[in-house]
């Protein structure tokens, strides 16, 4: 994905340049940054000798200014020459290929821009991918939404960005995951609407955007280590089932209630059907006399 690819070439270009700040900026934002140029500063003196003491001052700092401008403009066009050769180098044969009839791409590759040559890609990316089919790329990225899961090795924040990448997927082929009338009928009479024909259109897209959030939260809990937390989920369906819908509202706060949910040792004992020695100093009781 172009989206997850241009993450991670900011976290590196991020690392490895020397006064990344702007190309790691430009690189996020597929835009260069506009590094300003010096102004001299304004003297109000005066008094003629103290004036020109003032004076003599601030041309000496213009000059300083001037040379940090000039070196951090030179950083900069290095920093872009080496994201170039970065991003070429991971370039497909095909892509390649694309990219070298498209408009724009010689005048790119004699300057080593890499920030033109990312929207390059994008745009060569995305036109690649518009030729398949329509109706199976959507079921195609709806189905690889709907099959992720959180590997034992990754973190939550991995496998939340993982599914976020995967949901935009899905919507640039125009698809949506959570398009169902139940669920939209039901976040309407949570408003107070029994009927969706009364609604508004602005209820209607409140309804719609509620009822998203939700089975995109779902969507993250039902992906994650069953090992690590199959007792999350559990405690979620007794609350449901005893009349309490603690289910997260979204999935930013699927992801915060994952981070924060810890289960106890004494816990996955008793899930197990185990039992285990408690030291005195775990016990609640009292020593007997």
């Amino acid at each position: 994905l172009f989206s997850n690819t241009l993450k991670k070439t900011c976290t590196y270009i991020g690392r490895s340049c020397k006064d990344s700040h702007d190309i790691r900026i430009a690189t996020e934002r597929l835009a260069d940054v506009e590094i300003p140029y010096p102004k001299k500063r304004v003297n109000n003196e005066t008094e003629p000798e103290e004036k020109v003491r003032i004076e003599e001052a601030i041309k000496g700092l213009f000059n300083k200014d001037l040379y940090t401008f000039v070196k951090y403009e030179s950083v900069y066009r290095q920093n872009k020459a080496t994201l170039y050769s970065l991003v070429w180098g991971q370039c497909t044969d095909v892509i390649r290929a694309k990219l070298e009839v498209v408009d724009g791409f010689e005048d790119t590759s004699n300057e080593s821009d890499g920030i033109a040559l990312l929207r390059l890609v994008r745009q060569a990316t995305y036109e690649f991918e518009s030729q398949r089919n329509p109706y199976l790329a959507v079921y195609t990225a709806i189905k690889q939404s709907h099959n992720l899961f959180q590997r034992h090795s990754t973190p939550c924040d991995t496998y939340l960005e993982n599914m976020q990448n995967q949901l935009q997927v899905v919507e640039h082929y125009g698809g949506r995951v959570s398009n169902h009338p139940a669920l939209l009928e039901l976040a309407l009479k949570e408003m107070g609407i029994n009927n969706a024909s009364q609604a508004t259109p602005a209820q209607t897209i409140s309804a719609s955007q509620k009822s998203r959030d939700k089975y995109e939260a779902v969507m993250y809990l039902c992906g994650l280590n069953q090992s690590c937390f199959q007792g999350l989920i559990d405690s979620l369906n007794n609350a449901f089932i005893q009349g309490r819908d603690e289910y997260p509202q979204s999935l930013t706060d699927a992801y915060k209630l994952s981070t924060n949910w810890r289960e106890t040792t004494r816990q996955k004992a008793f899930d197990k059907g185990e039992m285990n020695f408690l030291q005195d100093a775990d016990s609640d009781d009292d020593d007997p006399d």
